[in-house]
């Protein structure tokens, strides 16, 4: 049974007990860890078709943590009650401006970094359409986004710069081969 060691909005320390009795900490969104098993998030994987060809849609958000910019994709936590598909199109629409023209494919529930978070997301691939826009983010938001091609792509995950777990292997796949893992 877990404990909550903090009382926070957004993110909160738990300790667990181990098989040795002693305590484990972790974070989570959760209120509950021990009873909620769902997804806290969406990492949207989207794309546009261009008279250019294919570009995937990368943004650049400043993370307080990293004390800086992390390449990745358009995320965001779940709102309630409206679901996977829900989530990610409402979050592709503020984070980008960009609608969702189809649903594609949803991952199975994935986890970032176990050993110190419970957090888990749903990766949620869809085809997009509209312009590039930010008038939809947050005040607290610091998020440029891009529409890349596979060689831009390339570019990105060979310089060094700070590329999330989650996006990192689709962005290399995409840059290899000019598509995502789920098209034929």
């Amino acid at each position: 049974m877990s404990r909550k060691l903090t009382d926070y909005k957004w993110l909160n320390l738990f300790a667990t007990p181990k098989k040795d009795g002693e305590d484990y900490l972790f974070a989570s969104r959760k209120k509950n860890p021990d009873i909620e098993k769902n997804e806290d998030a969406v990492v949207i994987v989207a794309y546009k078709r261009t008279d250019d060809g294919i570009k995937l849609i990368v943004t650049k958000e400043f993370r307080l943590p990293l004390d800086g910019y992390e390449w990745g994709f358009p995320a965001g936590l779940i709102d309630g009650d409206e679901g996977l598909y829900g989530a990610a199109k409402r979050e592709l629409k503020e984070e980008t401006g960009l609608d969702t023209l189809k649903l594609l494919y949803v991952s199975p529930q994935l986890y970032s970094s176990a050993g110190l978070t419970d957090e888990s997301v749903a990766m949620v691939f869809v085809e997009a359409t509209g312009e590039l826009s930010t008038e939809g983010n947050e005040a607290d938001e610091d998020i440029i986004v891009y529409e890349m091609t596979p060689d831009e792509v390339s570019h990105l995950v060979c310089s060094g710069k700070r590329i999330g777990a989650k996006a990192w292997a689709i962005m290399d796949r995409f840059a290899q081969n000019g598509k995502l893992w789920m098209e034929k």
